[in-house]
C-alpha cells in the first residue's frame, strides 16, 4: 500500500508568511503535494487507491462541525505517543526543544483524522487539509480554539505504515521536514484513525498538528 502524506504551515499574520507547493516520490512512499507556510492557498493532492472495505464498528470519534469529537478523551494512544517520541528524537538530534502535548491541537488533529477516515471507504481517497465543506485547515484550527496569534502547521499521512515509517516519509520531504524541525513549534497534537482495509490490511490516516502555543 502506498503511503501518502501532506503538510501545511501557518505563521502569524504579521510575519508575511508564504506557501510553497511541493511533491516527491521517495523509496516507494508517496508524498503528495502540500503547502508550507501561509499566503495564498495552494491545492492539496488527491490520490486513487484500491477500493477499501468498511472497517468494523469501533469507538473512533466522529467529526461534527465545527470541532466536535464527542466524548473521546483528548489523550494520545500508544501509536500516537510513539510518533511523538520519534519526532522528538529527531528534534533532539537537531538541538531543538521537544514538542509538548497540547489538548487544543489534539482536538483539531482528532477532528481531522475522523473526517479523513470517514471518506476512506470509496475508490478515491482524498488526503486534503481542507474539509469536505470547504473550510480551510487554518479555520479548523481556529474553530478548535487555537489562538490566531500563534504559528501552527500540519502534516498528514495515510497508509499501513507505523509511526517510524510515517515520520521517515515526512523527513524525506523538504516541506514536511521544515514543519517537524521548525524551532518555533513547541506543542503538538497527534491523531491516527482507521480508514478501512485493503486485502485485509488496515489503512490508517495520521494527522500531526504543531503550534507555537499550547
Amino acid at each position: 500500500m502506498a503511503h501518502q502524506s501532506n503538510d501545511h504551515h501557518r505563521s502569524p499574520p504579521s510575519t508575511h508568511p508564504r506557501r510553497v507547493l511541493v511533491g516527491a516520490l521517495l523509496a516507494g512512499l508517496l508524498i503528495l503535494p502540500g503547502v508550507h507556510a501561509a499566503r495564498g492557498l495552494a491545492r492539496a493532492g488527491h490520490v486513487t487507491v484500491p477500493a477499501q472495505a468498511s472497517a468494523p464498528a469501533t469507538q473512533e470519534p466522529v467529526a461534527l462541525p465545527p470541532c466536535d469529537i464527542g466524548e473521546v478523551p483528548l489523550t494520545l494512544s500508544a501509536a500516537e505517543d510513539q510518533l511523538l517520541a520519534v519526532v522528538n528524537r529527531d528534534r533532539a538530534a537537531q538541538g531543538l526543544p521537544e514538542l509538548a502535548f497540547s489538548e487544543t491541537l489534539q482536538r483539531a488533529a482528532r477532528w481531522k483524522a475522523a473526517s479523513l477516515a470517514s471518506q476512506g471507504e470509496g475508490v478515491a481517497f482524498a488526503l486534503d487539509h481542507s474539509d469536505p465543506d470547504g473550510r480551510s485547515w487554518e479555520q479548523r484550527l481556529l474553530d478548535c480554539g487555537y489562538p490566531a496569534r500563534a504559528s501552527f502547521a500540519e502534516n498528514l499521512a495515510a497508509g499501513n505504515e507505523g509511526p517510524e515509517d510515517v515520520v521517515a516519509a515526512w523527513l524525506g520531504s523538504p516541506a514536511h521536514l521544515a514543519n517537524l524541525r521548525d524551532p518555533a513549534m513547541r506543542y503538538a497534537g497527534i491523531a491516527r484513525a482507521r480508514a478501512g482495509a485493503v486485502d485485509g490490511t488496515l489503512i490508517f490516516v495520521w494527522v500531526l498538528d504543531l503550534g507555537s502555543e499550547p
